[in-house]
């Protein structure tokens, strides 16, 4: 399959009132959220080289990015954590709610698991699709 590039990826979030908050992430912080969201169980953030996280990673990224050059493992693992902590801020300035920066945040402790509490299996098939992941 060849997938072309897609014109927009916006990610929002909504709230229970139906509220929507739309969230300015740089692209690969767009990718690295949702190959985060494709783990239900998280993913240690040393982890994100290994083959599964990365492959996925770099498919999401390659369709969102108009930059030719697709970050190494290398670089990806040591600006994972700061990459994680501006996606954490954009939430929280684009919702003003610790609750929603907890729940739908890339989180977790150093050296466990990261993930997005708040994702949902419809988050993981949604996203599979869109970007043409088995």
């Amino acid at each position: 399959h060849s997938f072309k590039k897609l014109k927009t990826c916006d990610i929002s979030l909504i709230d229970n009132y139906g509220n929507t908050y739309p969230l300015s992430f740089e692209p690969l912080w767009k990718a690295l959220y949702l190959t985060f969201i494709l783990f239900k169980d998280g993913i240690p953030v040393l982890n994100v080289s290994e083959s599964a996280f990365y492959e996925m990673f770099l498919k999401i990224q390659d369709q969102l990015s108009r930059e030719s050059k697709l970050p190494s493992k290398e670089s990806l693992i040591s600006n994972t954590k700061s990459n994680l902590s501006k996606i954490r801020k954009a939430i929280l300035t684009a919702t003003n709610d610790t609750y929603a920066k907890e729940q739908f945040a890339v989180d977790g402790y150093s050296g466990d698991v990261y993930k997005v509490a708040g994702s949902t299996d419809e988050d993981r098939t949604l996203i599979k699709r869109e970007f043409g992941i088995e």
